[in-house]
Parts: structure tokens; C-alpha cells; sequence
């Protein structure tokens, strides 16, 4: 069995651009249902979700952080994209927190539009869900980043996943997996970035290369990562689900 190591998902303190000042701004794709953890959803080309993750968080300010993430009811097992392709090419004023906010699973999936979505699997298959759509926004279904897969099951529907499953089933959807293996792993659109997970081993982290033309990220349900960084290559077929943002508010200072 390869060694696994636990990440500790950042807390989100960032909003997306289409914030307003002073007051409070709403953003929906199709209406201003208020929905629940564990909800259906449908969208207009009959995509179907379950809402995996609610966020609701007033600072001691007032200032209000609210956003509604639903996951998509089916999934695939496929590649990530082409080896020898780096999607993110990071510089000198790289922030290695910047992947855990809210603007990085956007960025990434956009860049992968720009370069040919059919020449990325896992991707392409979440932006199919967008039927005719000329561009990747706010609201298009993605494929998510760890930190957004580690929302839904460490903090959001799967902290209990006999009932999210039992939702899921009841939607018709495919249920997931409780074992945590190898072939149970789904992929994130994070690339093996320098600085982006820190291992907990000193000596592995140490000894970590970084390779983003070869390598991305695949997470099990319980928010861990294999060590081996053979099992991150780009080739590999591992699960893949779609995310979508189906509301977003903010009132920042």
C-alpha cells in the first residue's frame, strides 16, 4: 500500500470579481431557489447535481461570504490531459496559496478551453455539461481543484456519506464509492505545482520534485494524496466529477 499523507485545506477568505462594494450581490444561473445540503438540482440542459457544499460566513464586520457548489449526479474514469503540457505556467510572483481560493478552479478550466478542451478528458467531459456555450464562466460546470473536492467531502454532503449516497441514489445518480483506494481517487485541475502541498514528512518534501508538463493532482474522498508521484502522471485514468457554482454573494468592506 502506498503511504498517503493529509492536506489541510485552507480556509477561503477571497471573493470572485463579480463582488460588490457595500452591499450584498447575488448571482444565479437559472433562479434564486434557496437550496439545501443534499437538495437536487437541474439545470436548463438537464444536467443533474445534488448540492454538495453551502458556504455562509459573516466575519465580526458583517461582511457576508455565501456561495452554493452542487456536484455533479454522474461521473467518468478518465485521463487528465496530455503529458508534456503545462496548463499553469507559474512565475516569480506566484502565490502557492492561491489554489485554494475561489478564482484558481475557474482560471485553470478556462486556460484548458484556450488550449483545446479535446485535448483534455476529464475536462472535457465536465464542460460537455455546458452545452453550446461560447466560454468558460462563474457558473459552468468545471472540473474542480482539491481544495473545492475537500469542501464537499471533508466539510460539506459527504462528512456523511451513507446519506449523501442515498441521495444520490434516490436522484438516480451514481452512487460514490466508500473504499479508499487507489482506483477510488478523483482528479482535481491542480497540476504538481512547486509549493502547493507540503508533506508532512520533511525528508519526502525534501526529496519532492515538481514536474506540472507530466503530473497533476488526484485526491481519495477523504481528502488525502498518494506520495508516489508515479500515480499523479496525466495518462492515468482515475474518476472524474463536474462541479458548479449555482450561487454566489458577497459584502466586502
Amino acid at each position: 500500500m502506498h503511504r498517503i499523507l493529509t492536506y489541510a485545506i485552507l480556509a477561503l477568505t477571497l471573493c470572485l470579481s463579480s463582488c460588490t462594494k457595500h452591499n450584498v450581490t447575488g448571482v444565479s444561473d437559472n433562479d434564486t431557489k434557496e437550496y439545501k445540503l443534499y437538495d437536487y438540482y437541474e439545470d436548463a440542459y438537464g444536467n443533474k447535481g445534488i448540492v454538495g457544499y453551502i458556504h455562509d460566513e459573516e466575519d465580526e464586520d458583517g461582511d457576508l461570504l455565501r456561495y452554493t457548489i452542487v456536484l455533479s449526479l454522474d461521473e467518468t474514469v478518465t485521463t487528465w490531459g496530455p503529458m508534456g503540457t503545462t496548463v499553469f505556467d507559474v512565475n516569480s510572483n506566484f502565490n502557492e496559496h492561491y489554489q485554494d481560493n475561489l478564482f484558481f478552479g475557474l482560471d485553470m478550466n478556462q486556460r484548458v478551453w484556450n488550449l483545446g478542451a479535446e485535448r483534455f478528458p476529464a475536462f472535457d467531459w465536465c464542460f460537455k455539461k455546458n452545452g453550446n456555450e461560447a466560454a468558460i464562466h462563474s457558473s459552468s460546470w468545471i472540473l474542480p481543484t482539491y481544495a473545492e473536492l475537500g469542501w464537499i467531502f471533508s466539510y460539506g454532503a459527504g462528512q456523511n456519506l451513507e446519506k449523501f449516497n442515498s441521495h444520490i441514489a434516490q436522484y438516480g445518480g451514481t452512487c460514490i464509492d466508500t473504499e479508499i483506494s487507489l482506483e477510488n481517487c478523483y482528479w482535481s485541475c491542480v497540476e504538481d505545482l512547486d509549493g502547493v502541498l507540503v508533506f508532512e514528512s520533511e525528508e519526502t518534501q525534501n526529496e519532492s520534485d515538481y514536474d506540472p508538463s507530466r503530473r497533476a493532482i488526484p485526491m481519495t474522498i477523504n481528502s488525502r494524496f498518494y506520495i508516489d508521484k508515479l500515480l499523479w502522471h496525466k495518462n492515468k485514468e482515475y474518476r472524474v466529477r463536474a462541479i458548479k457554482y449555482i450561487y454566489f454573494a458577497s459584502s466586502p468592506d
